[in-house]
């Protein structure tokens, strides 16, 4: 079904950790955090020194083996942050791959899922680049992936004033890059929320923040792509996704924020399991 190919990765050569060159001379994949809750150790540990999990909202629990998150049924508009394991990233990354699976297997319903959060380099109140790769809880098909939301750094705070809708409708929604370089290639579909089932599913998740540090040397080069199952929903470069003052990436929220669309929201839960996160590509080893 995938017409192009936003993976493109090998499963990394043993000795990943020991060096960051391979036999070939090409750069290694890098990998900065791993869970698989076999351990039944909440949050998970660490690999490397300063990159590490942390619940952060709710009560999040290990349940046969991967991380469970319950949700509450809710009134009209009704939200909030019931649940939430962030992963923090130190200074110096605006690009990062992270592979996982998820399951949805008792009734649909969206949130956040997975939230890359910027950081704050001005000082100021709100001057970040966020980036959310949300499953629908507007009520248009509740559970569903459609789109990612961001900001194309128009102004300091970026978060979800532009939308890369999956289907690869509306292109132009992708902000000022759209006509400046922007290249969005689809497969034309969403991931609707029937296609959930009570099977785990794998989502292949890229993001990386648009280079600058002034209005005058700012690029578009940045990418934000969507892979669920080995299919290649989208893939979208040459972005606009940051505010030239904005910092790098700071840390990942999975789980996070829910909403009740106009007619309520059902109780749900949403599964977690086998989380990398990595440079340079997705890891595809154990």
């Amino acid at each position: 079904m995938a017409a192009f190919n936003i993976t493109g990765q090998v499963k990394p050569a043993t000795g990943l950790l020991r060096g960051s060159i391979d036999s070939d001379g090409n750069p290694k994949i890098r990998l900065l955090g791993r869970a698989d809750f076999s351990n039944g150790v909440l949050p998970p540990a660490s690999i490397m020194d300063g990159y590490t999990f942390g619940v952060a909202n709710g009560s999040p629990y290990i349940s046969e083996g991967a991380l469970r998150m319950d949700y509450p049924s809710l009134a009209q508009f009704q939200g909030g942050i019931y649940n939430s394991l962030h992963f923090d990233v130190p200074n110096g990354h605006k690009e990062l791959y992270i592979k996982f699976d998820a399951k949805m297997p008792n009734a649909k319903h969206g949130l956040k899922f997975l939230k890359v959060f910027g950081r704050n380099a001005t000082g100021g109140t709100n001057t970040v680049a966020n980036t959310t790769f949300t499953l629908d809880y507007t009520g248009v098909d509740n559970g569903s992936m459609r789109f990612v939301g961001f900001g194309d750094g128009t102004t300091q705070s970026n978060d979800t004033q532009q939308i890369l809708n999956l289907d690869g409708s509306n292109k132009s929604w992708v902000g000022r890059s759209w006509g400046n370089g922007a290249n969005i290639i689809s497969s034309g579909l969403n991931f609707p929320s029937s296609s959930w089932g009570t099977d785990w599913h794998t989502f292949r998740l890229k993001i990386k923040f648009n280079d600058g540090t002034s209005a005058a040397n700012e690029i578009n080069n940045g990418e934000i792509s969507v892979n669920i199952d080995g299919v290649d929903f989208v893939s979208a470069t040459g972005l606009f996704n940051r505010h030239w003052s904005n910092g790098d990436i700071a840390y990942l929220s999975f789980g996070d924020w829910t909403q009740a669309p106009s007619g309520g929201s059902p109780a749900f839960d949403i599964n977690y399991d086998n989380i990398y996160i990595s440079q340079r590509g997705f890891y595809e080893g154990a």
